[in-house]
């Protein structure tokens, strides 16, 4: 197990849990973006990328395992992840999830 899972079952046991809840709400939405994309007949690569960079690019609660890692020991407070994090996601969002067909086409 990586370093940052272990720090966030040993600091808090919700912050831990909730990371589990974010990889089986991300499962749970992958083949349905997979299902859609064949639908409408485009590559499923392209929303499976989508979904995923979706998924991992959110900096406003510390429950990503890097924000585990530094949460306890910096003494940070949940309103310091959202200041700082919600300009960092809202600029990832912009830039990155555009560029998901750029270069993963979606046909």
């Amino acid at each position: 197990m990586s370093l940052a899972w272990r720090v966030g079952r040993e600091q808090d046991p919700a912050i831990s849990q909730s990371m589990e809840i974010g990889f089986v709400l991300l499962l749970l939405v992958l083949p349905v973006a997979i299902s859609a994309a064949l639908e409408i007949g485009a590559d499923p690569r392209s929303f499976a990328i989508g979904v995923m960079l979706a998924a991992s690019i959110s900096f406003i609660a510390p429950l990503e395992p890097s924000c585990v890692i530094v949460y306890g020991p910096g003494r940070y407070r949940f309103i310091d992840f959202v200041r700082m994090g919600g300009g960092l996601t809202l600029i990832l969002l912009i830039v990155v999830l555009p560029l998901v067909p750029v270069f993963w086409p979606l046909k």
